[in-house]
């Protein structure tokens, strides 16, 4: 093990273990709590067998526990349960600095000389080679063990090595096969927004641009039979019809926006001021209305991006507002929740909704029968849902028929 190795405390080990990217690529690579396999057990076997060691593993070290993916000569109940804490571990010092440790002698090594494997597993000499992926991350160790003191060469060394490199081949094939059926969900999932784009072009924009083009036709046509006033009454007509097609067109963008790859300038949020920006553009609607608002005296502030999530509150206020009580009553909250995010709420006094109807909310271009009255392009909810998915949350709705619906959405508290 290297010099800085000597040096690292169980702080520092946990610091190491503990970075996301890396346990992100440990998740991914879908090994964690699996059953034995022959293409990792061939490996753990040849180790023994050429180095005439009595145990060897494949260990994948997460923060609190070493999971053992392939092993040979592990006694029970080891064998079945494949895994030890963290206490009982050499792998953890190689996968946190990513170098070799090899020992041959633990009761006498400075940096294992009191881990507890000596006294509970046997574990006298020890040879481990990190298991690192191919994007940097060192997810554990292939290692060999033997119950008595013994000097590994440099020839032993060497075909260590290589089987772990068979080892680390075989974990970045699975890194690459989950990236692939990643990437082939996603095309998926974006060759069904765009069928769903054609069909609301299809529908959606043109039957405004359409009717547009009627009023402009009817009242160019007849325009010296039409009374004034009439006219008048046309001309709002289309102003309605532009802006409503206008607004699809924004929702459109807005939804192609947030859907690319670019980093996001997440900072503090004052979310009682993003609040109070969205409702003063919402204050025609709210007047009209007549919604009668419960506003919190605060609002925890959050992680997250102030111009998007105006947009978030105004498409939840919005919807609040269409399909509410008469008038509609909107209640705001936040609730702090234990693994540190907060969840922010908006509560209507509307009909509710039925189980089968929330499960479509969110969905692209999905609207519900029920709101075949109310003017919208069924974006909005869309939009929420990937607005707050990009910045490290997740969006919630709950309803009991006849007592109104709750919509939230979470973000990561300060």
């Amino acid at each position: 093990i290297g010099y800085l190795g000597l040096l690292m405390s169980d702080n520092d080990i946990e610091q190491a273990l503990s970075q996301q990217e890396r346990l992100n690529t440990l998740y991914q690579t879908g090994l964690l709590d699996t059953l034995p396999e022959d293409s990792f057990d061939r490996l753990t076997r040849l180790a023994g067998q050429i180095l005439g060691a009595p145990v060897s593993l494949v260990s994948l070290v997460e923060p609190s526990r070493q999971f053992l993916k392939s092993h040979f000569g592990v006694e029970e109940p080891l064998a079945t349960e494949q895994e030890t804490p963290l206490s009982h571990s050499f792998c953890k010092y190689v996968a946190a600095e990513g170098e070799e440790l090899v020992v041959s002698d633990a009761r006498m090594h400075p940096l294992v000389k009191d881990n507890p494997a000596i006294r509970d597993m046997n574990v006298i000499a020890y040879l481990g080679i990190p298991l690192t992926s191919a994007d940097g991350w060192h997810l554990g160790s292939f290692c060999v063990i033997d119950n008595e003191p013994r000097v590994w060469t440099d020839a032993q060394i060497a075909v260590m090595r290589d089987l772990a490199a068979a080892v680390i081949t075989e974990i970045n094939l699975r890194l690459e096969a989950r990236s692939k059926e990643v990437a082939l969900a996603e095309l998926q999932a974006r060759n069904a927004e765009l069928d769903a784009f054609a069909h609301t072009v299809s529908h959606n924009l043109k039957n405004p641009i359409s009717a547009i083009i009627g009023w402009t036709s009817v009242s160019e046509r007849y325009q010296q039979q039409i009374p004034y006033n009439e006219l008048i009454e046309n001309m709002e007509k289309i102003d309605e019809l532009a802006h409503h097609t206008s607004s699809i067109i924004e929702a459109l963008l807005m939804l192609a926006g947030i859907g690319r790859d670019d980093a996001i300038p997440c900072e503090r949020v004052d979310m009682f001021g993003v609040l109070e920006v969205a409702l003063s553009r919402l204050q025609p609607q709210v007047a009209q209305s007549k919604a009668v608002l419960r506003l919190p005296e605060h609002f925890p502030d959050a992680l997250g991006y102030g111009a998007w999530l105006i947009e978030v509150w105004d498409n939840y206020i919005s919807n609040a507002i269409k399909y509410g009580g008469t008038p509609p009553e909107l209640t705001f909250g936040a609730d702090e929740l234990p693994d540190g995010f907060i969840r922010y709420w908006i509560k209507d006094n509307g009909p509710g909704l039925q189980p089968d109807e929330m499960t479509t909310l969110f969905v692209p271009f999905t609207r519900l029968p029920q709101s075949s009255y109310v003017e919208g392009h069924g974006l909005g909810l869309s939009i929420v849902e990937r607005i707050i998915s990009k910045l490290g949350g997740s969006v919630g709705v709950t309803s009991t028929p006849g007592e109104g619906c709750t919509f939230s959405f979470t973000l990561p508290g300060i």
